[in-house]
Formats: C-alpha cells, sequence, structure tokens
C-alpha cells in the first residue's frame, strides 16, 4: 500500500529527536524541501490504487496513531534538550505535524463518524489549531476564493502577510461561526483555545523545555499549513451572478499531480476535486485536467512561495492565462501592481 510511504515522516522526526549528528537531525527539512520537490519533477504516473475502503482507512489510521505516539515521545524528551537542538528538534517534529497532525485531520473532519472527528480533533490538539475543524468545514468550504475566506491567498498578497490575515481573521471566523450557532457560553472556539492554554501552561510547570519545544513544534506547524493554504487557491475568484457567488468548482483551486507530494499528503494535491465533492475520502479523488494546475508538486510550492518576487513572476502570469482560457472576456487585473490586496483587483468581463 504506497500510502503507507506517509509514515516515514514521523519515523524521520523520531530519528532526527533522537541523533546527537547535525546532518541526521536536520534530514527531514532536507527530504521535505529538497529532496521531495526534486522527485516531483519526475513524470511517473501513478493511477488510483486498488483496496477496500476498510484498507485504505486502517492505513490513515496506521499513519495517525504512529504520530500520536511520537508526540509523545517528544514530549518525554523535550526536557533533555536545550539551545539549537531544542529548536532544531522541534522544528523537525512539526514537519510530521503538519503532514500528520493537519493534513490527516483534514481527511478525518470530513467523516461523519464520531471515532473519526475525535480522531481528528486529537490531532489538531497536538498543533494547538482546533480552530482549523470549525473554520475550514463551515467557513472555508463555504467561503473559498471569495474575499469572504481567510484562508484564500489573493492576487499580489505575499506569504508573509497571508499569514497573518489567515490565522487572525480564521480566528475571529470561527468564532462568528460558532456564537452564531451556540452562544457564547457554548461557543466551542472558546473551549478550544483554554484547552491548548491550559496544556501550554501546564508543560511549563512540569518543563520549560517542554513548553518551547511544544510551542516551537505547534507554531511552525501552522505557519506550514497556512503555506499550503496559500498555495492551493492563489489568485483564483469565485464569480458574483446576480449578487451571489457561483457555486464552488474545480476551477477554483489549484490543482497538482506529481507523485511524491500526492502520497505523502494522502491525495490532498488534488484539490480541485476535494473542493467539488469535500466528502469524497482521499483514496477516490482524481486528477481534473480542467482545473488550474500547477507547475509543480506542492513541496516545491512551498519551497517557492517563500520567495514572493520569484512566486508572483511565476504564478500571476498563470492566473491571468488561466482565467483568459476558461473565458477570453475575463482577466485578472491588478489596479496597482505595487499595492498587494483584493481590493487592487478585480474581475473584468
Amino acid at each position: 500500500m504506497v500510502y503507507l510511504l506517509c509514515i516515514l515522516v514521523p519515523i524521520m522526526s523520531l530519528v532526527s529527536l533522537y541523533s546527537d549528528n547535525i546532518w541526521v537531525v536536520c534530514s527531514p527539512a532536507v527530504c521535505a524541501f529538497i529532496i521531495v520537490p526534486i522527485l516531483d519533477f519526475i513524470p511517473f504516473k501513478f493511477h488510483l490504487a486498488k483496496g477496500s475502503q476498510k484498507t485504505f482507512n486502517n492505513v490513515l489510521y496506521a499513519v495517525c496513531f504512529f504520530y500520536l505516539f511520537a508526540i509523545v515521545l517528544f514530549l518525554n524528551k523535550l526536557p533533555e534538550l536545550n539551545g539549537t537542538m531544542l529548536v532544531l528538534k522541534s522544528f523537525m517534529m512539526a514537519l510530521s505535524g503538519v503532514v500528520v497532525g493537519i493534513n490527516c485531520a483534514h481527511e478525518l473532519g470530513h467523516r461523519n463518524s464520531r471515532g473519526e472527528i475525535l480522531l481528528a480533533k486529537t490531532l489538531l490538539f497536538t498543533v494547538s489549531y482546533m480552530q482549523f475543524f470549525i473554520e475550514h468545514n463551515r467557513g472555508h468550504h463555504k467561503n473559498v476564493s471569495t474575499l469572504e475566506d481567510p484562508a484564500t491567498s489573493r492576487y499580489n498578497e505575499t506569504l508573509y502577510s497571508f499569514w497573518i490575515r489567515s490565522m487572525f481573521m480564521g480566528w475571529i471566523s470561527a468564532f462568528k461561526i460558532e456564537k452564531k450557532s451556540n452562544g457564547l457560553l457554548k461557543n466551542r472556539m472558546i473551549h478550544y483555545s483554554l484547552y491548548s492554554l491550559s496544556f501550554l501552561m501546564a508543560l511549563g510547570l512540569t518543563n520549560t523545555n517542554m513548553m518551547l519545544g511544544f510551542a516551537i513544534h505547534s507554531f511552525v506547524s501552522v505557519i506550514l499549513l497556512e503555506t499550503v493554504n496559500y498555495i492551493e487557491h492563489y489568485g483564483l475568484l469565485r464569480k458574483k451572478v446576480n449578487g451571489r457567488y457561483e457555486k464552488v468548482a474545480p476551477i477554483h483551486s489549484w490543482n497538482s499531480d506529481c507523485f511524491f507530494s500526492r502520497v505523502f499528503l494522502f491525495e490532498l494535491p488534488r484539490h480541485s476535486e476535494h473542493h467539488a465533492i469535500a466528502y469524497k475520502p482521499y483514496f477516490e479523488l482524481e486528477s481534473v485536467e480542467t482545473a488550474p494546475q500547477m507547475p509543480t508538486g506542492y513541496a516545491g510550492m512551498i519551497v517557492l512561495a517563500a520567495f514572493s518576487p520569484a512566486w508572483f513572476r511565476l504564478m500571476n502570469p498563470r492566473v491571468n492565462q488561466y482565467y483568459s482560457h476558461i473565458n477570453n472576456t475575463q482577466k485578472m487585473v491588478p489596479f496597482t501592481m505595487a499595492k498587494s490586496t483584493y481590493s487592487d483587483l478585480e474581475v473584468v468581463a
């Protein structure tokens, strides 16, 4: 089962955690940001694997529980770490935090089983980002590719300004969603925030290094998640028809069919169909050729997004070209290229 390769991510984080060799310690980052981006350029065709739904689910569960085991070992090891090694090893564990902790929680959070929902929330708790469960399902999927969605990156918006806007506005959005549904006292955003804050304080009372290491792990995991959000919908907008946004379609998400990014992220790069059919499990997702296509896999796009001039140089023409392709009378027009907000952008006919 090819998706079991994902278990290599927490395994590498553990190898890094227990090593004293700086190259071994940094090896997860080398693999994630150098080796996998290079491998994604290999034109390897991988079609949907055969197997029962139970088998695919068991693979997902196995990776999740191994990650939770790794988190326990991580917390146990933190009191022994100091200085540079504390920061580096917490960063390396964060790679597991985003690839498994958040990504698998994303997959499970779209399901109806109480057990799977509980596992999703537990995974998000390990990165102190339980707001994702509310905002992603009830906010992002409703408002994706509109100005109302904090997790949709704007044309000419840098990754770094997006981080701030998405994290803070995402929390506020989740709070408002909960307040509208459950009122103030039963607002789960307040509960989730208190859970994370209480756990961090408990770690601090136990050992300062545990608190610092877990905080670094959580922060880096969230930053990497938001980077993924940045690349998934950059510059794509839904049109308004009679005052209402058009229905979410595959054209409102960037698609990627690169093998290694797909396998390590449980088919998240096939994001176009995920937004069109949110309830579809990872092992049934297919590549949508008519959707806008990333030039490479997620791993490489994450690296590229860190360099804003290079990102704009590569992606802005692709955004305009795509809109011109689907409708030769419609294209993205930035009013002032020096600015970087959606207020400087319109879809014109």
